[in-house]
Parts: structure tokens; sequence; C-alpha cells
């Protein structure tokens, strides 16, 4: 299965000059822990809520650009396994995935797990060990 087939086409971001009291906004109105930052068409990075609510800061004065995270991206054309890969060597909970230079989507933990859960998996008997 490619990610093209399970990324989040829905691009939510920011941009650098805008305050983290926005950004955080936009996380809760759409239930997202990282918020993609853009500078026209450019990607700068992500903001992850984790690193926001870290830190002593006054949301409303901080720009988004203060918090920037360099990411990697992934191809819209990699495999699952190859996007769990990354999620997990990279420590973000997601990533944005690339056509060319163009961001088209984002593949996140929640989009690998609930793949996951939807196939049909044979469950193993449950033994115990006492």
């Amino acid at each position: 299965m490619k990610i093209k087939e399970i990324m989040s086409k829905n691009l939510i971001f920011v941009e650098p000059d805008e305050n983290l009291s926005t950004a955080l906004a936009k996380m809760r109105k759409n239930n997202i822990h990282q918020l993609l930052v853009m500078n026209g068409k450019n990607l700068l990075g992500m903001v992850e809520l984790k690193k926001v609510v870290t830190k002593n800061i006054d949301i409303t004065k901080t720009k988004v650009e203060k918090l920037v995270t360099p990411t990697s991206s992934i191809s819209q054309d990699a495999t699952i396994e190859e996007g769990a890969k990354l999620l997990l060597d990279s420590g973000l909970r997601a990533v944005p995935v690339m056509q060319k230079e163009e961001i088209v989507g984002v593949i996140s933990e929640t989009d690998l797990i609930k793949t996951v859960n939807s196939k049909n998996v044979k469950k193993k008997p449950y033994h115990r060990i006492w």
C-alpha cells in the first residue's frame, strides 16, 4: 500500500510570522498536534504542540518561526512501511508528503494506525503465562 492511499490531503498550515496562539487554535480546531509552517509555497518545517507547551513563552506575542522544527518529507509513492520507519526514526508524529517539489499531503501516526486497524488481521490465540 502506498502513502498516497492513506495520507491526509487537507493541508493545514501557518505562516512563520503568525503568532503561536493562531497555530494552537488551528491545531485544536483540527484535532492535530503538528502543523505545517509555510512561507508561500516553501515548506519551512512544522510546529509541534509538545514543543510549544514545554516552553515558558507568551503565545500571543511569540511568532511561529521561533519554534519551527525542520522536518523530513516522504514521497507519495513510498510504501506505508517506509512512512512508519520515517516517523519512528524522526520522532515526529507527522511528516509532509511530496510529489516532486510540491506538498500534496501529510502522513501521521494516526493515518498509519487506522490502516493497521482496518486490515483484517487474524488474531493469534491468547496464552497465559503464569
